[in-house]
């Protein structure tokens, strides 16, 4: 997880080098296009430079919904562990380079779910949680289609565990569990991973539709809290899922 971490991070720096070198190549072709044609003739009228200029870095900020899968990847007990209906919803901005390169912050609520059943039992997870994202977005092909990559960095604002034994159901949320080991939470309050996928594109990103996947870099887990816990205890539990996401600006 630690090599992912830095190849994402990487991922990122790299996408900001090139947002630099495709930005001052732009300006640079447009300003000698613009010098040509100023030379040509007396009565040649260029276009502003500033036209195409602000036409490639125009910022759109709009909202966002997601609907997909969620599950946790575990460590053991595998087959225990089954998906779950999730879904997203927030806003952006999305900042464009230029036609083949953006950069999209984003704050939404993420909501993540997974079920894990153990003997006759099956207990349903839910954890709310408020997301900073950044994503960067490469067309390589200037065709609209843009490949995503970027990180994610989620803080829980609550959550829930449904507890069905087969003839009755039950609710208790996170903050209600019973203190263990000195430990009140469950659960790391905290959560940072990675997002990748692809998107389709319209209007400078004023309309696109995206597939990303997203997953933690570490277990969300309070290892303290469950100690002593033969169902928890050594378990490692990160987040993944996949999303069909569309934006659409104010």
């Amino acid at each position: 997880m630690k090599n992912m971490r830095l190849i994402l991070t990487s991922l990122l720096c790299l996408l900001f080098v090139i947002a630099g070198m495709a930005q001052d190549v732009a300006k640079a072709s447009v300003a000698t296009t613009a010098k040509e044609a100023h030379t040509s003739s007396d009565f040649a009228h260029p276009e502003p430079e500033s036209d195409n200029e602000n036409k490639d870095q125009k910022v759109i900020t709009g909202a966002k919904i997601s609907l997909g899968k969620s599950r946790a990847v575990v460590n053991r007990a595998a087959g225990e562990f089954s998906n779950e209906f999730s879904w997203e919803a927030g806003i952006y901005s999305r900042y464009n380079i230029n036609r083949k390169l953006y950069f999209q912050p984003e704050v939404i609520y993420h909501q993540h779910k997974y079920s894990r059943a153990i003997d006759v039992s099956n207990f349903v997870y839910t954890h709310n949680q408020l997301r900073g994202q950044l994503l960067g977005g490469v067309d390589l092909l200037d065709l609209g289609i843009y490949f995503n990559a970027g990180l994610y960095y989620a803080h829980q604002i609550g959550g829930k565990v449904e507890t069905n034994d087969g003839s009755n159901t039950t609710e208790e949320t996170f903050s209600d569990f019973p203190e263990r080991n000195g430990q009140t939470d469950p659960f790391n309050t905290t959560d940072f991973g990675y997002i990748l996928g692809g998107t389709i594109s319209c209007n400078g990103g004023g309309f696109a539709m995206s597939v990303l996947f997203s997953r933690s870099f570490d277990s969300v887990l309070n290892d303290g809290y469950h100690v002593g816990d033969a169902a928890f205890e050594n378990l490692s539990l990160r987040h993944r899922s996949v999303h069909f996401v569309i934006q659409k600006k104010f």
